[in-house]
């Protein structure tokens, strides 16, 4: 079971418990149906719908709540203010408060975290806070340590000055208390070890904190914009591989968001396999990088698919949902159901006899084009620093169908990078 916050920061995240009363929802844009919204006692998470931004409630049997991510998206569609008010009218619908025991911020990026402008809140957390009266008993995030690359990081903290402000510096289960039957345990924190580079100069996805949520045998990852992949930008490291070193910790689970929108930079085939997802839930909408990217989505629906399961994604590309906000429900930890879909959790006995969800495919089979240089794996990045190539200094050429998915314009890029290092 999770150990309680220490206190006396367990008094004031728990400070009153929270009711979970019916309220209406639905799929898509949310009309007067009322199944997405949790019978009384039940286990709930609630991916929200808010374009290509992270925002996820978890409610606890006994009513604790916890807020993971409240971001603005990366294309603004309608106001940039959109997200912040949804996710707050659907907290007080879900809960029957403006309120959340804990909010959780995985790093320090606008998607994630919102913005502030000139002082102000813009949109995300600090708007809905400030402006839209959402109250949160305690604040957590990886700090001031590692500094980021994003000036996300000092706006952030410093909107935090007087308020209830948690530090998570390392991996534990004791950060957040989600009940006694609810156990939340953060795995990584900034990245776990082994980054390399300038503090400063590490790209900010790389600081990712990695969540697991579990409830009975009802396992859920959620880990930000965690990359699965090495890749150079300006002639020196951008991502760095963290979720295969991650994946042994995480373990099976039955409810996977995919790492950074979809990004072909995550959900590496090691962490496919060693997480064996049924389900997969895509925070998507209008973006400017083609997520989810080709690759990377067709390796998630075929891992889901082998488990009996299948991928759901809350908007297309053009801002017209497709599974809309996505809950998860169970009464009891075993059963469950997404959007009304019915599965059935499995045990960590059966989990050790599961089949490979990917059989015969390892990342080292896919990246073995890289001895040649050219981008044989179809991942679409010119540096061939996949994580099976361990910062090999060999350069690929982006060329063929590879570059016609992809959501950049390779080319020049490619040939800079290749005129630095060869």
């Amino acid at each position: 079971m999770p150990r309680p916050l220490p206190s006396p920061l367990a008094a004031l995240v728990l400070a009153a418990a929270v009711g979970a009363g019916c309220a209406s929802g639905g799929e898509g844009p949310q009309g007067d149906d009322d199944s997405n919204s949790p019978p009384r006692g039940a286990f709930a998470v609630h991916f929200f719908d808010v374009g290509t931004a992270d925002a996820t409630l978890v409610v606890s049997p006994t009513g604790e709540t916890l807020l993971v991510d409240l971001g603005v998206p990366q294309v603004v569609v309608e106001r940039v203010e959109a997200s912040a008010e949804e996710v707050v009218r659907r907290i007080e619908e879900i809960t029957g408060e403006r309120r959340v025991d804990a909010f959780l911020l995985t790093h320090f990026h606008s998607d994630h975290a919102g913005t502030i402008e000139g002082g102000a809140p813009t949109g995300g957390l600090p708007y809905a806070v400030d402006v839209l009266g959402l109250e949160v008993g305690a604040f957590l995030d990886r700090g001031s340590v590692p500094v980021s690359d994003s000036g996300t990081q000092a706006r952030h903290l410093s909107w935090l000055l007087g308020r209830e402000h948690v530090v998570v510096d390392g991996p534990g289960s004791h950060w957040i208390d989600l009940g006694p039957e609810v156990r939340a345990d953060v795995l990584a924190a900034a990245g776990g070890s082994g980054l390399q580079g300038e503090e400063g100069e590490i790209e900010e996805n790389n600081y990712s904190l990695a969540v697991r949520i579990t409830y009975g045998d009802l396992e859920i990852s959620l880990c930000g914009d965690l990359p699965g992949d090495y890749t150079a930008r300006d002639h020196a490291l951008d991502y760095q591989d963290v979720e295969t070193g991650l994946a042994p910790l995480m373990g099976t689970v039955e409810v996977l968001k995919p790492n950074h929108h979809g990004s072909q930079s995550s959900s590496n085939v090691t962490w496919l396999q060693a997480l064996s997802p049924q389900v997969a839930v895509f925070a998507l909408g209008p973006n400017e990088y083609g997520y989810p990217h080709e690759v990377t989505w067709d390796r998630v629906v075929a891992a889901t698919a082998a488990r009996g399961g299948r991928a759901y994604r809350t908007r297309d590309d053009a801002f017209v949902p497709v599974d809309g906000e996505v809950v998860v429900l169970s009464d009891d930890g075993v059963a469950y159901t997404v959007n009304g879909d019915a599965y059935e959790a499995h045990s960590d006995e059966a989990e050790a006899g599961l089949a490979p969800v990917l059989p015969g495919v390892s990342d080292e089979s896919t990246d073995a084009a890289c001895s040649d240089g050219r981008d044989g794996d179809g991942d679409c990045y010119c540096d061939c620093d996949d994580w099976s190539c361990a910062l090999s200094p060999a350069v690929t050429v982006c060329d063929g169908p590879a570059a016609s998915y992809c959501g950049y314009a390779q080319g020049p890029w490619c040939d800079g990078v290749r005129e630095g290092i060869d």
